[in-house]
């Protein structure tokens, strides 16, 4: 709708210049054409869900410095039917007059009402409300300051987690697991760098003494790579799967009342699979998402022997732990191809 009764809706110059030019209208053609490229028409004899209604607040020609230039000014009320009014505001341009002619005012005021009906299509669905009503209704809106971007395809990541470490040594103990690689639109590559202590109990024996037990730990650095298929859940959520192959190295130490505290190194390769389930948020302005999610990794052959403490140990069997981390996009970002309207 288009409130036109407004007295400064039309073209202010001496009256010499004859000009008798309804700037206004030129502004409420250029709004009618991008509504109608935003929106819908609703079905004949059906309401409509939303009504904008543009009032000319200024519509002028002013002079100075021996030039002229069209000024408009238009303010923007946006109504749902249901809820009432969801949002107000003003749009203003400036352009030349290029000519001594009438039609020199006329294009001028053309090309002022298409730079605020652009601003007015470009920042439509930057309002909470006007945001809030598009996705109650399934609309997603293209390019608002509110909406998530797109997720690139190819993305390189970075990811700090922690968990604990099932099934190495006599007992779990907390595991630290560093991960960073690419991930493209359906496959993931990544390094794995994690380290875990879990402790075991260990008998020693000396010449010409049974074995006295002691308690020991197993201090375990892991470096692997892995890769697999990964399945994008919408924009936010995703799952992944895979395999790889892990070194395993370290050293076990017994804790005794001697001065110098016996070790044995060690160090195995060992396949291993993994799954993980992930979401991720935009920070609003930002290139990076934060990435947070619960992981799971099977360790398939880990058993190492130490002959001076007279055990075989394994040095981990199950990882399962949480983690956060970031991600930026490799190359420029997807954008939708819909408009918001549509």
């Amino acid at each position: 709708m288009f409130d036109a009764e407004h007295r400064n809706d039309r073209c202010r110059v001496r009256d010499e210049e004859n000009c008798d030019i309804a700037l206004g209208d030129s502004l409420k053609s250029a709004y009618e054409s991008v509504v109608r490229r935003m929106f819908q028409a609703p079905a004949a004899g059906a309401p409509a869900d939303l009504d904008i209604t543009v009032s000319p607040v200024v519509a002028e020609v002013i002079e100075g410095m021996g030039a002229r230039e069209v000024v408009l000014e238009g303010r923007v009320i946006i109504r749902s039917a249901t809820t009432g009014e969801l949002d107000r505001r003003s749009y203003s341009a400036r352009s030349p007059v290029l000519g001594s002619e009438g039609v020199s005012i006329v294009n001028a005021a053309h090309r002022a009402s298409q730079e605020i009906t652009l601003e007015f299509e470009r920042t439509f669905a930057d309002s909470k409300p006007v945001f809030n009503w598009l996705h109650g209704r399934g609309v997603e809106p293209v390019d608002s300051a509110l909406s998530w971007p797109m997720r690139a395809d190819w993305i390189a990541f970075l990811d700090l987690g922690g968990g604990p470490v099932i099934g190495g040594g006599d007992a779990a103990a907390p595991g630290l697991l560093a991960r960073f690689g690419i991930a493209g639109r359906w496959f993931i590559t990544q390094a794995i760098v994690g380290r875990w202590v879990p402790p075991f109990d260990t008998a020693i024996r000396r010449d010409g003494t049974p074995e006295v037990r002691y308690d020991a730990d197993l201090a375990t650095t892991d470096l692997g790579i892995e890769a697999g298929p990964r399945i994008r859940l919408g924009n936010a959520m995703e799952l992944r799967a895979g395999g790889g192959v892990h070194v395993l190295w370290g050293t076990a130490e017994a804790h005794t009342p001697a001065q110098t505290d016996p070790t044995s190194s060690f160090s195995t390769v060992t396949p291993t699979a993994f799954g993980a389930a992930q979401y991720t948020f935009w920070p609003t302005g930002s290139r990076f998402r934060i990435r947070v999610g619960v992981e799971l990794r099977k360790y398939l052959s880990t058993t190492v022997g130490f002959q001076e403490f007279s055990r075989t140990i394994p040095v981990a069997d199950t990882y399962l732990g949480v983690y956060l981390g970031f991600e930026t996009p490799l190359g420029s970002t997807p954008v939708r191809s819909s408009g918001p309207g549509r």
